[in-house]
């Protein structure tokens, strides 16, 4: 009711734009009037098929702005899978890492982008070990990389726990 309300003020009506999951999908199904208010649009994750030339374009368009070589590294189709892979098939969150990326290299006054920088980049990101670094480690399709920054805030609220008095 109250999006509904937000949309219909005269003076200042609001335009909504929710991204969600399929949670959200079942709460704005729930009620009817929300329902013909929206236009709802469905992202579906990236495929190399799909999106894997596209990422790659995009990457390079920055390395060029910034004046920093690409070396063989996003030539790779190997690498631009494990980038899409790192990213959660999300295209923003891989354009995300390869921005981070891009600032580890500035930031060390490299000439070119490298495999390490994108590595650094998704260590920022998500916070993980190496070993659920898709970025670092071989075994990168078994990661899912849709909760390792999960791990990370089960681990710091368990730290925040007060331990139970006996």
């Amino acid at each position: 009711k109250w999006f509904r309300n937000m949309m219909q003020d005269k003076e200042w009506p609001i335009c909504l734009i929710m991204a969600g999951t399929p949670e959200g999908r079942r709460f704005i199904n729930h009620d009817g009037t929300l329902t013909r208010r929206l236009k709802p649009a469905e992202i579906l994750p990236m495929t190399y098929e799909n999106e894997g030339l596209l990422l790659r374009k995009a990457i390079l368009r920055f390395l060029e702005k910034v004046d920093l070589t690409r070396g063989g590294l996003l030539d790779q189709t190997e690498f631009i899978r494990i980038l899409m892979h790192a990213g959660a098939y999300r295209f923003g969150m891989a354009i995300e890492i390869a921005i981070e990326a891009i600032g580890e290299a500035k930031s060390e006054n490299a000439s070119e982008i490298t495999f390490d920088h994108f590595a650094e980049a998704n260590f920022i990101r998500i916070n993980c070990d190496d070993e659920l670094n898709p970025i670092y480690t071989p075994a990168w399709k078994g990661i899912n990389t849709t909760i390792a920054m999960d791990r990370y805030l089960d681990d710091r609220k368990a730290k925040r726990k007060r331990p139970k008095s006996k």
